[in-house]
């Protein structure tokens, strides 16, 4: 199925009704060279960190950032702690406070999962893969995790959400991409069990 493309707060977005993965996607589009983001309504088989499954039924975000592949480590690491701040600072930006970082790649609210993050990095690209609920039941997923409806008895608007979350990571590239500390300092702030860095 070919996909719908736009731009979202400047990114180049595929948007997919359904998907295996937005991850395996993501690897053919970066093989051919092409750069952003590739969304879908629902994944039927997402992929999440040991090679476990990432239950997508629709209602949430999934997704997968195509980023230049960056071989220098600090960079490397600067984006991916980034992409879980934001995150969380998108979570915040629609009311949902208090959400905290679990390591090593997940967003809790509370003591339930509402986000996790997928890394892959390859000579032609630099994949971060992410799933996020938002409008779906609580009842859809895993008992461990909660949905942004759940937690806050509204629904959101996922365009906007997604639009919300790329302005953040943006926002931190620029803002953080020579001051790797205060990165660091923020990062370590919303870790939900105090850890010292490098991990």
């Amino acid at each position: 199925m070919n996909p719908s493309i736009e731009i979202v707060s400047g990114q180049k977005v595929f948007f997919y009704d359904i998907v295996d993965s937005t991850m395996d996607i993501a690897h053919n589009l970066a093989k051919a060279g092409e750069r952003g983001i590739v969304v879908a309504a629902t994944q039927r088989a997402g992929r999440a960190t040991g090679n476990k499954c990432w239950e997508s039924p629709s209602g949430g975000l999934y997704l997968t950032w195509i980023f230049e592949y960056e071989p220098h480590e600090q960079r490397t690491e600067i984006l991916y702690l980034g992409v879980a701040l934001a995150i969380i600072n998108a979570l915040e930006a629609f009311g949902l406070k208090k959400c905290k970082i679990k390591l090593p790649n997940d967003v809790f609210f509370g003591n339930q999962k509402i986000a996790g993050i997928l890394e892959e990095i390859m000579p032609y690209g630099h994949l971060i893969g992410m799933g996020v609920n938002l409008n779906a039941s609580s009842e859809k997923i895993t008992s461990q995790a909660i949905t942004y409806q759940d937690a806050t008895g509204k629904p959101i608007d996922i365009t906007d959400f997604l639009s919300t979350f790329i302005e953040k990571v943006e926002w931190l590239k620029v803002n953080y991409a020579l001051d790797k500390k205060h990165l660091i300092a923020q990062w370590q702030r919303a870790l939900l069990k105090p850890t010292a860095y490098p991990l």
